[in-house]
């Protein structure tokens, strides 16, 4: 072979061997190196970090983590440019058939489909006419197409944009994973979630890595057997409760509520009791009492009562909240008997005091730094109102009555739903899921609709795909 064959031949292997270097590198004085992508700074990153590295370690190999776009991942993944893909789901394999799979479950997702209860009620698959997904997504289209056939579909450049979309009502629904999930839109009382597959993610690697699997497969099987990978599971807040769940046995369980007439009456009878009744039907027999809002909180509290009907979400704090709402609440209202007085309460004047009964849980969320607040039943706001004692209440309309018409007054908070609370142990968790199951059966049976006053009632409660709502 002449000089210039010998030059051309390592002119053209010199891509190869840097590409080689990148995925595996080893030295006389360094142990051997795979270079991955940084994890996001995430719950699943932070696991997937931990257990690839010491996966790693075991097999002889260091992680050489490094910053870059992870959409950029694949691709240079599949370029042997790095090593391999931290986790991804198999739907990948279709556009990039080079990576190799490492064939052990890393940890499993669910994907989800988060609606605003505003726009479409409960918000079923059949009631979904516009969705939106991360794009990128590759696990998102072929669920679209599964789920939502007939909805408009758009894809949105980042899940941060997705979910800004829908808390601004400019889409109604979004699709996305619980990998990352904002809590801000998670908590809010408007959004309810539906899970429509649950998944796994992989470790994948480069075609250049691919010695490494049948290494790491045994590696990851080992400490799935030695209790390692529950362990890291579990530290990151991970560990899912795989015990064969038990049945709710309980023949009895007590409801506690606000007294509201023709909702909750003391006699048991009203349509939140009847909602109650429904969804908990055959599976055990519902005491109620209906009592003041301020004795019911505290006996639902002090583990007195095994549900409080008629809460907003997360209000009080710790305990478990219904997946389907039962009603929408009207707007609170604050009343005040001059119009400087609701302006200087706006402003935050804390040498204002204001009394609130059933409105107190989000009197103290909203103005605990703008007035002095007062917590006692309606018929002692009342009092301390008219002898000048407080200088606002805050209730809804339907409480507040010819108060509404004598003074000014100015909204307080909107319209928000209203839920069953459920203590946040084994026995409500198996309670809140029977009750779930049970009111999701009622509504796609239409069982739900009959159990109110009216039709305007039933539209104002946002339980189905909506036209418009309104207080009635």
């Amino acid at each position: 072979m002449n000089i210039y064959k010998q030059l051309l031949l390592i002119f053209l292997l010199l891509p190869a061997l840097a590409n080689s270097n990148e995925v595996v590198g080893k030295s006389n004085n360094t142990p051997n190196v795979v270079t991955l992508r940084t994890p996001p700074p995430i719950e699943q990153g932070y696991y997937v970090r931990d257990l690839l590295v010491e996966a790693y370690q075991k097999i002889g190999y260091e992680i050489d983590f490094i910053s870059l776009p992870a959409t950029r991942e694949l691709n240079l993944a599949q370029e042997n440019r790095i090593s391999g893909v931290l986790a991804k789901d198999i739907v990948v394999e279709q556009n990039f058939p080079e990576l190799i799979r490492v064939q052990f479950p890393l940890f499993e997702y669910q994907v989800v489909y988060v609606a605003d209860r505003r726009e479409c009620g409960y918000c079923f698959l059949d009631s979904i006419t516009a969705i939106g997904y991360p794009r990128g997504g590759q696990v998102f289209p072929p669920l679209i197409k599964k789920f939502f056939p007939n909805a408009t579909a758009t894809d949105l450049s980042w899940t941060s944009n997705v979910e800004e979309v829908v808390s601004k009502g400019r889409l109604p629904s979004f699709m996305t994973t619980n990998i990352g999930f904002s809590k801000v839109v998670w908590d809010n009382p408007h959004t309810i979630v539906h899970e429509l597959d649950r998944r796994y993610d992989f470790h994948y690697l480069s075609p250049g890595a691919g010695h490494l699997r049948e290494k790491l497969e045994e590696q990851l099987n080992e400490m799935k057997r030695s209790g390692r990978i529950d362990e890291l599971l579990e530290k990151h807040g991970l560990l899912e409760d795989k015990s064969t769940k038990v049945a709710f046995e309980r023949e009895k369980v007590k409801a506690v509520s606000g007294y509201w007439a023709e909702y909750t009456e003391q006699d048991g009878s009203g349509v939140y009791w009847d909602i109650v009744d429904t969804a908990m039907h055959r599976r055990a027999v519902v005491e109620k009492e209906a009592t003041e809002w301020v004795r019911a909180v505290r006996l639902f509290e002090n583990g007195k009562a095994d549900m409080l009907v008629g809460a907003y979400k997360n209000l009080p704090s710790g305990y478990l909240s219904s997946k389907y709402h039962i009603d929408y609440e009207s707007e609170a209202v604050s009343v005040a008997k001059s119009q400087d007085i609701l302006e200087r309460f706006e402003q935050g004047d804390l040498n204002l005091s204001v009394c609130a009964s059933e409105t107190i849980e989000l009197v103290r969320r909203e103005a605990s730094k703008r007035a002095f607040i007062y917590y006692s039943e309606f018929s002692k706001c009342y009092e301390l109102f008219e002898s000048d004692r407080v200088d606002l209440i805050v209730d809804y309309p339907y409480n507040l009555g010819e108060l509404m018409e004598q003074f000014p007054s100015a909204p307080f908070y909107p319209s928000l739903p209203l839920y069953v609370l459920f203590h946040n142990n084994e026995e409500g968790k198996l309670l809140k899921e029977q009750f779930d199951q049970g009111m999701e059966r009622a509504a796609k049976k239409n069982k739900l609709a009959e159990l109110f006053l009216s039709e305007e009632d039933y539209v104002f409660a946002r339980m189905t795909e909506l036209q418009s709502a309104s207080p009635p």
